[in-house]
């Protein structure tokens, strides 16, 4: 073979490989995806929405009933789905830069013209390493923005000052861009701020030790993908007893109490006294979804979608409602924890499983056959990995589906991971055969047209691995000769070597080159 045919080679190979595992996993996502959300949007989000349970807030004496019920109502959103299936992400915002700002209200000049007032905000300033906090006024049909104060970790001013220290720009907050006052939690200081904006006071919690203890990943509002979950509470009060004109709000956050709810990268949810920054008990937990009350606590990223309600009367905590949607399913779950932190009611919306639809066995079927095409080694890849992906990013992936039935082995820890293993291996089978005859073909082939022996082990392992992805690249890149028939063995060989690369007998290439002389008469 032509040397420096021989050298394109490998690179031609890699290229076109390449191509080829990004088209078959594009066309099988593409492909799952839309029967999932066929499935999904034709019979099992009409039938398994709604959950509700009732909140036991009041605690009326032995032989009296409460005066009112209190009942919590969580319903799925379709654009759950839809952010499942790679088509929304979970989106926060950081709070906007100054250009940012000026350009809302500058936008907002012709419709706030005639309505001048005072508006009011903060940023972030990297370059200081502090808060700005800023009012802008109309006047004379034109914005002004006034700085007010510069916030550090050791305090106010009314200008830049190093003295104020510097924060680490690495915050876990609420947005303080819309509220005069906040509590922030700086990562690389492990501290707690409290910031009063207008008061332009500043409290500063305690160091966290770098034990691990605590590890805080979100402050107050307690919630992923918070689209994905319609909440509400309803307040009914029984015929014998008198309405109340106005029913109590309970679904105030930090500010309508003393305490403020801390999520934990563990996945447990404490509770932070606003006025010392200091924890003050635990308030409960991310349960995992499991239909049947003995939950476990889970981390956030396991979690498709979550949202956390804290119950407040008279500025008195009494509790919180979790709403969660596990990554496997679509099944929306409530649970409530009392105000000591202590598990209570559980409650998951009724449902039947996927095969008692009509057309359940055909989409578990396409399913299961859609992931079967994928290449083994990136299966077993989603075995190993099944826990290490968020969940939004899982359902979005590409290449490494650990949603599939497969990483749902993964991650079920009930079982040793032994028997779990070879569980996994007897699932992903039709892949394995798949892999083994095309492997086989590939080699079968190779030998024909007279590949090394190396070159043919190579092949032989890389369709293997990589299924169906590296037999396309094969077929694109093997070696176009046109073979003869070898005078010493009988075999077709390569007219381009040699040897023969089933006998090594010798061959005696014609020469094809033209004579440098002609016979003109």
């Amino acid at each position: 073979m032509n040397t420096n045919i021989s050298k394109e080679y490998p690179v031609r190979v890699l290229c076109v490989g390449i191509l080829s595992l990004i088209l078959i996993s594009v066309v099988l996502f593409a492909a799952g995806k839309t029967a999932q959300i066929i499935f999904y949007e034709s019979v099992v989000i009409e039938h398994r929405r709604t959950v509700s349970v009732k909140i036991p807030l009041e605690q009326p004496e032995k032989g009296q009933k409460p005066s009112q019920e209190y009942s919590a109502y969580a319903e799925i959103d379709n654009r759950a789905l839809y952010a499942s299936l790679g088509v929304a992400q979970d989106i926060h915002f950081f709070e906007p830069s100054t250009a940012t700002l000026w350009r809302e209200y500058a936008r907002d000049t012709v419709t706030q013209r005639r309505l001048p007032r005072l508006k009011e905000g903060t940023y972030f300033d990297e370059r200081l390493g502090q808060f700005v906090y800023y009012k802008i006024r109309q006047q004379d049909e034109h914005w002004i923005k006034d700085i007010v104060a510069y916030a550090g970790p050791d305090g106010f001013s009314k200008t830049p000052d190093e003295s104020l220290g510097r924060f680490s720009g690495c915050f876990i907050k609420k947005d303080p861009s819309r509220s005069a006052q906040t509590v922030i939690f700086d990562q690389k200081l492990r501290r707690f701020f409290q910031i009063n904006f207008v008061r332009q006071l500043l409290v500063k919690g305690d160091e966290l030790a770098p034990d691990g203890q605590y590890n805080p990943v979100q402050i107050d509002r307690i919630e992923k993908m918070p689209v994905a979950i319609n909440f509400n509470l309803s307040v009914k009060t029984p015929k014998t007893h008198r309405r109340e004109k106005t029913p109590p709000d309970l679904t105030g956050f930090s500010h309508w109490g003393n305490s403020i709810l801390i999520l934990d990268e563990t996945g447990r949810i404490d509770k932070l006294d606003r006025k010392t920054l200091k924890f003050i008990g635990n308030a409960g937990y991310l349960p995992l979804p499991s239909y049947h009350p003995d939950t476990k606590v889970v981390p956030a990223k396991n979690l498709l979608a979550y949202k956390v309600i804290p119950l407040f009367t008279d500025d008195k905590y009494n509790g919180m409602v979790v709403t969660n949607i596990g990554r496997d399913s679509l099944i929306p779950e409530m649970f409530f924890f009392n105000k000591d932190g202590r598990f209570e009611k559980h409650r998951y919306a009724k449902s039947m499983d996927e095969i008692w639809y009509p057309c359940g066995p055909l989409y578990l079927v396409s399913r299961y056959l859609l992931e079967n095409l994928q290449p083994p080694i990136l299966s077993m890849a989603a075995f190993y990995t099944a826990d290490s992906f968020d969940a939004i990013s899982a359902q979005q992936a590409l290449f490494v589906n650990t949603n599939s039935f497969i990483g749902m082995f993964g991650r079920d820890k009930g079982v040793s991971r032994i028997l779990r293993f070879f569980a996994a291996l007897f699932f992903i089978s039709p892949s394995i055969l798949l892999s083994v005859f095309l492997s086989w073909r590939v080699t079968r082939n190779a030998a024909a047209v007279g590949l090394s022996r190396p070159a043919r082990q190579y092949w032989r392992i890389g369709v293997i691995c990589l299924s169906l992805p590296a037999y396309i690249t094969y077929r694109l890149t093997c070696p176009k000769i046109r073979m003869v028939t070898c005078p010493n063995c009988g075999n077709l060989r390569r007219p381009d070597m040699q040897i023969c690369h089933y006998c090594n007998s010798p061959w005696h290439i014609p020469e094809l080159a033209p004579p440098t002389w002609r016979v003109l008469d």
